[in-house]
């Protein structure tokens, strides 16, 4: 499936919905994805990747304001209109849930989910008419790195037959890069977890901190 032809969005939406998993295209890498309240979607990735116990994996959304409603009042305003600002963007949010979400995480002082809203103007729009969250993480056996190119996909996982695979031509023709930027918003200023694509540092730079 090429996810930039006409119907691709349409076909992916059906299948999503269907509580089907595939590799999805973000603006930085290929992408296992399902709906994320999906239980048969969570356990098919989890095959996939070889994961053996329960982990977090991100949330994408379509825009915003549909993060609103996950949120505890106790989360940092603050971090919310640092995001607000940037999204989207290949940064990802580890924020304050007022209800244990499947694919988050709780710690002692609560529940936390991460979440991103992706620039990729057709995956947003999938996300959008789908009108749910969608998990997303690197398409790879665990402990391995992360693959990149069809190619690679296939060689590793084309043995898959209910694996559905949407290409981008413009995620396959441009140079490797990095995955998203994973930062800690629970709290003011955001914590860098994991770099990424996503330039912390420089954001910070023009935002106001106290």
């Amino acid at each position: 499936m090429d996810f930039g032809e006409p119907g691709g969005i349409h076909l992916a939406c059906r299948l999503l919905a269907d509580g089907e998993a595939m590799i999805l295209p973000t603006e930085t890498l290929y992408g296992f994805s399902a709906v994320a309240t999906s239980k048969a979607g969570r356990r098919r990735i989890a095959a996939w990747k070889g994961i053996e116990s329960p982990r977090s994996f991100l949330a994408l959304l379509p825009c915003f304001d549909a993060l609103l409603s996950y949120l505890t009042p106790g989360q940092d305003p603050r971090a919310l209109d640092f995001l607000r600002r940037l999204w989207p963007a290949p940064l990802t949010a580890v924020l304050r849930v007022q209800e244990a979400q499947p694919w988050g995480e709780t710690v002692e002082s609560g529940a936390t989910a991460a979440f991103r809203v992706p620039a990729h103007p057709r995956l947003r729009a999938l996300l959008a008419r789908l009108g749910a969250a969608v998990l997303s993480t690197s398409v790879n056996r665990t402990g391995a790195a992360a693959l990149l190119r069809e190619g690679e996909i296939d060689a590793v996982f084309g043995s898959e037959t209910d694996l559905w695979f949407c290409r981008d031509r413009g995620l396959e023709t441009r140079a490797p890069g990095p995955g998203s930027t994973l930062v800690d918003c629970t709290s003011w200023p955001p914590r860098l977890l994991r770099r990424g694509l996503f330039d912390l540092d420089a954001s910070l730079g023009t935002t106001p901190v106290g």
